[in-house]
């Protein structure tokens, strides 16, 4: 290793023993380059897919996480600069590989990305900012942690708005 930071981020897929990745870079997988040899902007797709791969393009992943209870879900935090930092999850399929799924940008209220368990992604987060600042899907923010002045927040994936609170079998469909 050149000791320089890749602009990948590598699943192995244990079944069949082959391994997918995204590259943040070009915003694109090894799914999608397999597929075409057509670049990127050539691909006609959706407004909300095209901006999506705009916010994430050319970040380094510095750290992931696995859902807890959802083998399937992926979420990787990935930076820009030490204050840019985007949350972005994917969904892994042995089919399709990393398919992209969303990005939250990370708050200046959101101290540290502690991970994920759906229907939320959860963060750590100081509580005088917390009282300072309005979150969206912060509403079952709880004082947890070494310090009182520590708060575990929860922040409500788009494709879950609305059924966060239903039964885990209608979540994991």
């Amino acid at each position: 290793s050149s000791g320089v930071p890749d602009d990948r981020i590598y699943v192995w897929d244990l079944e069949s023993g082959d391994f997918h990745w995204f590259d943040f870079l070009a915003a694109r997988s090894d799914h999608e380059s397999s597929h075409d040899s057509e670049s990127l902007d050539d691909i006609e797709e959706s407004d909300d897919k095209w901006s999506l791969r705009e916010s994430i393009r050319s970040r380094r992943p510095i750290s992931h996480h696995w859902d807890v209870n959802d083998e399937r879900v992926l979420v990787v935090q990935a930076e820009l600069s030490p204050i840019d930092v985007t949350i972005v999850s994917f969904f892994v399929s042995p089919d399709g590989g990393l398919r992209l799924n969303e990005s939250v940008r990370r708050e200046a209220v959101f101290a540290e990305f502690l991970g994920v368990k759906i229907p939320k992604l959860y963060f750590v987060c100081r509580a005088e900012d917390v009282a300072s600042h309005r979150v969206d899907g912060d509403d079952n923010s709880t004082p947890r942690g070494p310090a009182e002045n520590t708060i575990v927040m929860g922040h409500i994936m788009r494709d879950f708005i609305g059924i966060e609170d239903d039964d885990s079998i209608q979540l994991r469909a």
